[in-house]
């Protein structure tokens, strides 16, 4: 299955969103965002989310606390870069590499998140050897403002000031160059009855293509 051109298409037209988070506190320091909205086909969405039912794809479950609640806040597919979804992605390292003025980029390893009633994702920076991380949600089912929230750090807050929210819905999301340094996270709790479900793709520093 062809997949991803319309995604591929739409990085090449859009520039990064430079989000300022500096303050009298911490160094300067400007994110660098592309801001996703619409980019899935409806084919595309089907699949991943067949391909998340696979016996051959690997699951795993995080649970709220304390667990002994054995409440599941997240259900995680691995489809590692092996995955036809991984394989159809490479088509975006070239115009990723292009708008982030990279000299490489390492191969998406692809998971697929679905989040149920309760879960959220406190601030966070993410790992410093991921260079570029892209989530793209697959359907409506979740509140809109179940996104994600890239914040500004405040000395003495807990949460900080936010600068740019992602709102949740069909093909929406973000992709975020990764200097380990850009805080973000899910600011509003998944509601009773939602659930928030999306594709986390990761692109590390280890593994290169020029």
């Amino acid at each position: 299955m062809v997949m991803f051109e319309k995604l591929t298409q739409y990085i090449m037209e859009t520039e990064p969103t430079i989000l300022n988070s500096s303050t009298p506190e911490y160094e300067p320091l400007d994110y660098k965002v592309i801001v996703l909205e619409d980019v899935l086909t409806d084919e595309e969405i089907a699949y991943c989310k067949l391909s998340f039912e696979s016996p051959e794809v690997e699951k795993h479950e995080i649970y709220a606390h304390p667990p002994e609640t054995h409440k599941i806040f997240r259900e995680r597919a691995d489809f590692f870069d092996i995955h036809e979804i991984s394989l159809e992605l490479q088509k975006t390292v070239e115009p990723i590499k292009e708008k982030f003025d990279l000299s490489g980029l390492g191969m998406p390893n692809t998971s697929m998140w679905r989040d149920t009633e309760g879960f959220n994702l406190f601030p966070h920076c993410d790992q410093k050897v991921l260079n570029v991380t892209m989530q793209i949600y697959l359907d409506d089912d979740c509140d809109k403002e179940c996104g994600t929230t890239f914040i500004k750090p405040v000395f003495g807050s807990e949460h900080g000031e936010e600068l740019l929210t992602t709102l949740y819905g069909k093909g929406n999301g973000y992709i975020l160059l990764n200097t380990n340094k850009e805080m973000h996270g899910m600011m509003k709790t998944v509601p009773a009855d939602n659930i928030r479900t999306s594709l986390y793709i990761v692109f590390d520093k280890n593994e290169v293509i020029n």
